[in-house]
């Protein structure tokens, strides 16, 4: 149900590459497709490998409490399965976070 890839010049510290990134979206995208998205929330895992949530245009849905619960679900035992799920940060934490993992800040 989402698209996967990574938010450009944002660095996770704990592996040193960039941030991961889901995009629910109804278009279909190739690898190398640069996408504007909204940040709609963050999958905190215990290993500090966190998924960024967000949506691009084509999504209706604006907070991450509104994402259709099935396939919510399936992400979360998808990602959950080799290591546990510590929280699901909303928009805010989670904008806090990009920031301190910019390679600007």
């Amino acid at each position: 149900p989402v698209c996967y890839g990574f938010l450009k010049n944002v660095t996770n510290k704990k592996e040193g590459d960039e941030v991961d990134l889901l995009i629910f979206s109804h278009n279909d995208y190739k690898t190398g497709d640069e996408v504007e998205v909204e940040i709609l929330g963050m999958i905190e895992r215990e290993d500090e490998d966190h998924k960024v949530v967000g949506k691009d245009m084509s999504y209706d849905v604006y907070n991450i409490e509104d994402l259709d619960r099935k396939e919510w679900k399936l992400i979360l035992e998808y990602f959950g399965f080799k290591h546990n799920i510590i929280s699901v940060k909303n928009k805010e934490k989670t904008i806090e976070y990009i920031v301190n993992c910019s390679m600007y800040s």
